[in-house]
């Protein structure tokens, strides 16, 4: 997984469309940047940009020398999201040639692999900070910290581009947005998904539930009618 061919393999093997189907209930959309809609690095185009493309995903395999290896994919059993997920992923890949390993994981061993970046392999996570401004992602985010991250991934573009964010206006803003995305797309150390929302089942006589920018309850001004 150190090379970027074998990463965007990876990336052209996913079938989204059956993850969102079977895995989510149809809830959310597929997406290749982790973005939510309306927040100003959003980009409808580019999130669009990978789709499954076996034939693909085969010849950046071939290309990378990498055809006919083994991978190993963690997750934390705890949701059952994250095994339905990872069962699609295994398929997808061993339908490109790759022999694919499920390693499920309790989840305080699984967390505790996640936060020192002590994975050897594929895993499969959830993360926020999308709906946040930008330079709350890769500043903030464990998946996409530039100085450090979950998957070890340092590129001093990056670095220079999540400082850009965090202090940049106007069109160098719109200039540093559009780099950054084209950088995930090409280098893929995150291999987005699908942007999924969350649902819930309200009482009717429950007034005023609200939720922070971080997707928290608020309950300041809740009561019942």
């Amino acid at each position: 997984m150190d090379k970027v061919g074998v990463r965007q393999a990876v990336a052209w093997a996913i079938d989204r469309e059956r993850i969102l189907a079977q895995a989510l209930g149809g809830i959310g959309r597929p997406s290749s940047l982790p973005w939510s809609p309306g927040t100003a690095a959003w980009d409808p185009d580019r999130a669009a940009a990978y789709t499954l493309n076996p034939e693909k995903a085969k010849r950046l395999l071939r290309q990378s020398g990498a055809a006919d290896a083994t991978v190993d994919l963690y997750y934390s059993n705890t949701l059952a999201t994250n095994a339905a997920i990872a069962q699609i992923v295994q398929a997808n890949l061993e339908d490109v040639g790759l022999t694919c390993r499920l390693q499920p994981k309790q989840d305080a061993e699984y967390q505790k692999m996640f936060v020192s970046g002590k994975i050897p392999g594929l895993f499969v996570n959830g993360h926020g900070f999308g709906q946040l401004t930008p330079s709350t992602l890769v500043k903030g985010a464990w998946p996409f910290n530039a100085r450090q991250n979950a998957s070890n991934f340092r590129d001093p573009e990056y670095g220079r581009l999540a400082d850009e964010i965090w202090t940049g206006k106007g069109d160098v803003l719109t200039t540093a947005y559009r780099d950054l995305n084209q950088l995930f797309l090409e280098q893929q150390f995150v291999i987005d998904l699908i942007n999924s929302t969350h649902t819930y089942a309200i009482q009717a006589s429950l007034k005023g539930l609200a939720w922070t920018m971080y997707d928290g309850i608020d309950l300041d001004h809740t009561y019942l009618a």
